[in-house]
């Protein structure tokens, strides 16, 4: 199964707390936000970090990554919550939106429509 993970950091980069905020069919997550909006509020964190796996040989992030990643950062915005990472893991592989630039991207691109 594909799991989808959310990390609450404090302002001292320590995780406060965790939540699976999905397990679903074997290739795609459907993230519920409720459940992300109810542990922002129970752990009222400084920022996130989100991680989730993939089957696939290689972890790059499809398309539907790409969505939901921009929905998490629209949701966080609402709660003054920085996001630091969307983690894809593969294997033995990481994939990081924050250090392949892409989660700037996407966050650019919420900020412009």
């Amino acid at each position: 199964h594909e799991v989808f993970y959310i990390l609450y950091l404090n302002s001292k980069n320590k995780v406060i707390g965790t939540t699976k905020l999905d397990e679903n069919k074997k290739d795609s997550v459907n993230i519920n936000f409720a459940e992300l909006s109810k542990g922002i509020l129970i752990h009222n964190p400084t920022s996130v970090i989100v991680a989730h796996n993939h089957f696939a040989k290689f972890p790059y992030p499809s398309n539907e990554d790409d969505i939901a990643t921009e929905k998490i950062f629209t949701l966080l915005q609402l709660y003054k919550v920085n996001f630091y990472d969307h983690l894809i893991v593969s294997g033995n592989e990481i994939y990081s939106y924050f250090y392949d630039n892409r989660l700037q991207n996407i966050k650019n691109k919420a900020k412009n429509q």
